[in-house]
């Protein structure tokens, strides 16, 4: 490797900055994410263990619920999944970023590569997240129905 003076180091510095800008949005993404299946398995483990103490009218309807979480948790860990590999994109752009940078390496194809893998990423777990949202209000809505029927 070259040694570099520092005025030749600060822009390697501030092309990784960009990026790195990105990583602390996708992990903002994924903390939202995961504490929202966090309470959706906190949901799950609340409803089954209520099933156990309810008449047969009502498991019919926990069941339903449960349905529903079932789907949100398998689309919520979709969505993590997703950002996550968002993420690991990222950084391998940003290793790359600097590799190229240092080195002067002609590696301009593969940091788009890793940038509009990352970003295709970012978006399927945007789209996973409204998904998950509509299942949410679902399960709103199942709620809402049952409370409807008892203040009849």
């Amino acid at each position: 490797m070259n040694s570099f003076t520092l005025t030749e180091l600060i822009p390697v510095l501030q092309n990784a900055i960009g990026p790195a800008i990105l990583v602390s949005g996708i992990s903002l993404f994924l903390l939202m994410t995961t504490n929202r299946y966090g309470r959706v398995i906190d949901r799950v483990r609340n409803l089954a263990s209520l099933k156990l103490l309810e008449n047969d009218r009502k498991i019919s309807k926990i069941k339903k619920q449960l349905k529903i979480l079932w789907i949100r948790a398998r689309i919520l860990r979709a969505t993590i999944t997703s950002a996550s590999i968002g993420l690991l994109s990222t950084t391998f752009m940003i290793i790359m970023l600097f590799y190229g940078s240092i080195t002067n390496a002609n590696i301009a194809g593969v940091i788009m590569l890793f940038f509009v893998f990352c970003i295709i990423c970012l978006a399927l777990a945007v789209i996973l997240l409204i998904w998950d949202s509509n299942q949410s209000l679902r399960a709103l809505k199942l709620e809402l129905d049952h409370c409807k029927e008892w203040s009849d």
